[in-house]
C-alpha cells in the first residue's frame, strides 16, 4: 500500500479508484473490499461519502481526513490463543 500517495482532503470516488493510487490489486469482492478499508484505516482515517459529498455509510466514494505519522497496530482476533477455552487441561494432558 502506498500511502503517500494519499493527501488530507483528498476525495476519491470509488474503490476501484482506491486501488489505484495505493497502487494495490483490485478485486470485487465483498471481503476483499472491507479487508482493505481495515488495512486502510490503520494508516489514516476516512468517512465514507455519496456523490454529492455527503457523509454517509453506504457511500461508494472516501474522504481522507487524517494521516497518521505511525500505522495503528493490526487487531488480531486470535491474541488470547484463539481456543483457549481447553489449553490449560490440555497442557496438563500433554505434559
Amino acid at each position: 500500500m502506498k500511502i503517500e500517495n494519499l493527501y488530507v482532503g483528498q476525495t476519491i470516488s470509488n474503490h476501484k479508484e482506491l486501488c489505484k493510487i495505493l497502487e494495490v490489486e483490485y478485486k470485487e469482492s465483498t471481503n476483499s473490499m472491507k479487508s482493505k478499508r481495515k488495512e486502510l484505516a490503520r494508516y489514516c482515517s476516512y468517512d465514507r461519502i455519496d456523490k454529492a459529498g455527503k457523509i454517509r455509510k453506504d457511500g461508494r466514494g472516501y474522504r481522507i481526513n487524517e494521516i497518521y505519522p505511525t500505522p495503528n497496530k493490526r487487531s488480531d482476533g486470535r491474541s488470547s490463543g484463539n481456543n483457549i477455552k481447553y489449553a490449560n487441561e490440555v497442557t496438563a494432558l500433554i505434559l
